[in-house]
């Protein structure tokens, strides 16, 4: 049906400019019987408004203006070939109109892909109004399409003779040049379009390839890491007065997609809300109007939305699904396990939820099950290199450091060029001890151009293993830090440059960093409790206080929170910051909750906090005799500073590990 409307279309327009005296082209009105009320309203009362004119034939003006605008309300609903033929017979009574022929030349873009046609189009419109940007930035555009970058390029340059601001203009050089060969070039053009219009990350996937092409791996990897859909855009009128006269739900999460495609975060949640006013109960607009939402960081609303979704359409997986994604997000692991297992019984092969799954597994120290996740993935995709790495991390971190061990020597000779398992083994064979084997594998995984956490990550344990801090490269962390001050309402521009201070050992900067994440809609449980330690670690104990109790007003069930501000109650360096009876209160929860060596640890330093050291001491010695069995000399050398201090009659030294 598509293609049977392309050649419609493009015999339409082609008859048009065959013959321009010709009679008025007949319009193939479609159906409007399965449109909705207030469409076939819009579209009757278009019809009906040609009608009249049709009956003053004389008046040229008014009925070109009546074919053109049923030929716009036809285009915004993507009825193409009727919106043809109103804009040749509007073409037709207003040849110097620039509208209709720089209309009919989008028309033959969207519909057929039509690129000479189009250009031919787009000509005649500079033909009458050379300073048309619109017409000459598409143009330039469609003349790339067409495999003449000379020719786009000059176009291009006319552009920015006219506005020297233009990204548009600037990304089409940018790309000429990587046509012509001349890389460092098109980066340079590239990255001016990014600086006028930060909002297009697709500018982002074609400065690395750029970058890469001019054998700056490492730019290029940054590059990449900040790629995403949404295109430069410029001023188009002819957009515009589509969007204004689109109507109903369909139109509106049509104009919505758009909006969001060109980064219009506002103009799409403006078009969903409109959606959702016609048609509240409609759960597409719900979800819609959610993942905007989410993209804004009002993480609230959105999930609002999603839960409304999941109740109006209680079959669809994909509801439950994304609302226990924006529940892990905030904290909520209970609410989040319950929506993705409500996913998993609608749709059982959804291998995400079930990794998601064994993520919230794992945030609570709950190995088992979170292997079982993993198994379960498996057993339907025996391949998932991502479940198998994190397969092998649980068993890690459950202490089998020999069965990880194999599971991820397994995993790397199956796969050697997946950088997250080489970067996991590397780190487990520095935790036993076997540096030069370790170091080994950071190198490999370093060499295989990961993407530019796990680069930061296998940095850092190499770092480590020299003993020297962990620091990302001065120009990577200069480009975090422009990136977060450009988007400060972008949450994760804010996590990504704390990661890097912390790693850097500017820990103030980035507890500051990480707050901003926080307060950008960032406010899952693992940020809040890195912006805790950050303070911690600089020194602020009262501040991580505050934070952590700040945190667990909001996620009062978190043991992460309460674990973490049970240890810094009970043995923080600032007496100002402790509260030892809060501090036994939470450490008893949250070790009856967890029962864990690490929680125990917390136990026994509440009570040496309160007094209690004879207690703390007992429980202390108990730790040290499983923690024997890990062979980590570090740790038990710890426990065993602690044990002292506690049968001496003093607390805790420091309530964090170093």
């Amino acid at each position: 049906m598509a293609r049977l409307a392309a050649v419609v279309l493009i015999a339409l327009l082609s008859a048009c400019n065959a013959r321009p005296d010709s009679p008025f082209l007949e319009i193939p009105h479609p159906s409007t019987q399965a449109m909705e009320p207030v469409v076939r309203e819009q579209i009757a009362t278009s019809r009906k408004a040609l009608e009249e004119a049709m009956k003053r034939p004389d008046d040229e003006a008014s009925l070109a203006r009546a074919f053109g605008d049923l030929g716009l309300t036809y285009h915004a609903y993507d009825l193409t070939a009727p919106a043809a033929a109103c804009y040749a017979n509007a073409r037709q009574l207003q040849p110097r109109e620039t509208l209709w022929p720089y209309a009919e030349g989008r028309l033959r873009l969207e519909a057929s892909g039509e690129l000479s046609g189009a250009e031919s189009d787009f000509r005649s419109v500079l033909e009458l109004d050379s300073d048309d940007l619109s017409a000459r930035l598409s143009l330039g555009r469609t003349l790339l399409d067409l495999r003449r970058p000379d020719e786009a390029a000059a176009e291009f340059r006319r552009v920015l003779d006219q506005d020297p601001e233009s990204a548009a203009a600037y990304d089409g050089l940018g790309r000429t040049a990587v046509d012509d060969g001349d890389f460092e070039e098109a980066v340079g053009l590239f990255r001016k379009a990014l600086e006028l219009q930060p909002e297009a990350s697709r500018v982002y996937y074609r400065l690395g390839q750029a970058l890469r092409r001019a054998g700056r791996k490492e730019d290029a990897r940054e590059a990449l890491t900040h790629q995403g859909p949404t295109e430069v855009i410029f001023r188009d009128e002819l957009q515009e007065a589509l969007s204004r006269k689109a109507r109903g739900v369909s139109a509106a999460l049509r104009w919505g997609g758009v909006a969001m495609l060109a980064g219009d975060l506002d103009g799409a949640t403006q078009a969903f809300r409109h959606a959702l006013s016609l048609a509240p109960d409609d759960a597409a607009t719900r979800h819609s109007l959610g993942g905007v939402l989410a993209q804004k960081g009002d993480l609230t609303s959105a999930i609002e939305q999603y839960r409304r979704a999941a109740e109006l359409e209680p079959e669809n997986a994909t509801h439950p699904y994304n609302l226990g994604q924006l529940l892990l997000r905030t904290g909520q692991l209970d609410e989040a396990e319950a929506e993705l297992r409500r996913a998993l019984v609608l749709e059982p092969a959804l291998t995400d939820a079930h990794l998601t799954l064994a993520s919230i597994f794992e945030q609570r120290r709950d190995y088992v099950a979170a292997l079982a996740e993993y198994d379960r993935v498996l057993a339907a995709e025996p391949a998932n290199l991502q479940a198998r790495t994190w397969r092998g991390v649980a068993f890690a971190r459950m202490g089998e450091n020999e069965r990880a061990l194999e599971e991820l020597l397994e995993l790397v000779e199956a796969a050697p060029t997946f950088p997250q398992a080489r970067l996991q083994l590397g780190i487990l064979l520095a935790r036993l001890g076997r540096r030069e084997e370790a170091r080994r594998e950071l190198q490999e995984v370093l060499s295989l151009d990961p993407p530019a956490r796990v680069r930061d990550n296998a940095r850092g344990a190499l770092e480590a293993l020299d003993g020297r801090p962990v620091a990302l490269d001065g120009a990577d962390l200069q480009t975090l830090k422009e990136s977060a001050a450009a988007r400060p309402g972008d949450a994760e521009a804010q996590r990504a440059l704390a990661e890097a201070l912390a790693r850097s050992g500017d820990f103030g900067a980035a507890a500051a960093a990480y707050h901003a994440a926080v307060e950008a809609g960032r406010t899952d449980a693992p940020t809040r409790l890195a912006e805790a330690t950050a303070l911690v670690l600089a020194r602020e104990y009262r501040q991580a206080r505050s934070r952590l109790e700040e945190g667990l007003r909001h996620l009062p069930s978190d043991l992460g929170l309460r674990h973490a501000l049970a240890r810094l109650l009970a043995a923080a360096p600032d007496p100002a910051a402790r509260d030892p009876r809060r501090s036994l209160e939470l450490a008893q929860a949250v070790h009856r909750s967890l029962g864990t060596l690490d929680s125990a640890e917390t136990l026994a330093m509440a009570l040496a906090a309160n007094g209690r050291f004879p207690d703390a001491a007992r429980l202390q010695r108990q730790i040290l005799d499983a923690a024997a069995a890990l062979g980590n000399p570090a740790l038990l050398g710890q426990l065993r500073t602690n044990l002292d201090r506690y049968q001496t009659g003093q607390p805790a030294a420091n309530p964090f590990r170093k």
